[in-house]
């Protein structure tokens, strides 16, 4: 058994997937990288099998995302995208976390790491939480404070438990390719979270191009979440605002981009989706629509969605 599944969706992308097994090698032991191979290019599918043959116990590879959770070997799961890159001290410091929960045979639903931005400049860009979460220590979402919309959990710096993935059978890896990808449904079952102060994962930031490029996915995410996501089956209301908190962030992302966008289509779209929610999931709808910025997006009003939009290109 591995300690850690680490799932590297393909798809079309031809890149390079060397760098990132590279970076796993410091713990390959421990860690399973599983590949989803769906319609990929020759290219790389040679580079996996070249892989493959060097490191037997550590790649496996997967056709489908549809059963991703099947092959899975590791009691931890983590999705990446093939461009991204982990660093090894994090990497090491993850795995002994988790060696030290399973050896004590504690429940630990959700890790939370750090996150860094490339960037051309010499400044690290990183996305820290230790002023919300305590470092190194076990806690249930009763005693966290207010989360702000600058601190949400984005997917890529949580590694989930197997087991909680499963239960929910969350299809994680549909959604990798909208840049404020949400965990919010796995996040339902999550008890117990721990918080390392360490930077996992070094990924590139999400432009306004790549929003746009991935907003039809980000549609299919969105109401993925609305037709499955119950909070009123949710009993912490520190859990549940902090669920509703993240599904307005995400929601907004993917609003502001149709407001950018400006055309009648794009706005079109924008009211259709305010209405699927409305329709769909209207207890989730009462409490996104008493943020601010669900009724600036639900606004019909064309001088607020062009100050919107003034606004969004002035802080580019």
């Amino acid at each position: 058994m591995k300690v850690l599944t680490l799932c590297i969706p393909c798809y079309h992308d031809t890149v390079n997937v060397h760098s990132i097994v590279e970076s796993c090698l410091i713990k390959q032991t421990e860690i399973q990288m599983l590949f989803v191979t769906n319609q990929i290019s020759e290219s790389l599918q040679e580079d996996l099998c070249l892989l493959k043959k060097h490191y037997p116990d550590m790649i496996d590879v997967c056709e489908s995302s549809d059963n991703t959770m099947c092959y899975a070997k590791g009691l931890y799961f983590k999705l990446m995208h093939p461009c991204q890159t982990l660093d090894q001290s994090g990497l090491v410091k993850v795995i002994t976390t988790l060696q030290d929960f399973i050896r004590i045979q504690a429940n630990l639903d959700l890790l939370v790491c750090d996150i860094e931005y490339r960037t051309k400049k010499k400044k690290k860009d990183i996305v820290e939480y230790k002023n919300l979460f305590p470092v190194d220590t076990p806690f249930e979402w009763h005693q966290l404070g207010r989360i702000k919309s600058s601190q949400c959990i984005v997917l890529e710096s949580c590694v989930f438990k197997t087991n909680t993935l499963k239960e929910n059978r969350s299809t994680l890896t549909n959604t990798i390719y909208m840049s404020y990808a949400s965990p919010l449904l796995p996040m339902v079952n999550v008890k117990t979270l721990v918080y390392i102060d360490q930077v996992l994962v070094k990924t590139n930031r999400p432009c306004d191009k790549d929003m746009f490029d991935q907003v039809a996915m980000g549609v299919v995410l969105i109401k993925a979440v609305i037709d499955k996501l119950d909070i009123s089956e949710i009993k912490s209301r520190k859990l549940k605002k902090t669920i509703t908190e993240h599904f307005v962030s995400y929601l907004s992302h993917l609003l502001f981009t149709y407001i950018q966008d400006g055309s009648v289509e794009s706005l079109q779209c924008k009211e259709e989706l305010w209405y699927y929610l409305k329709v769909n999931n209207y207890i989730l709808y009462k409490q996104c629509k008493r943020t601010l910025v669900a009724k600036v997006l639900a606004s019909d009003n064309e001088v607020v969605l062009n100050t919107v939009k003034k606004r969004l290109e002035r802080n580019k």
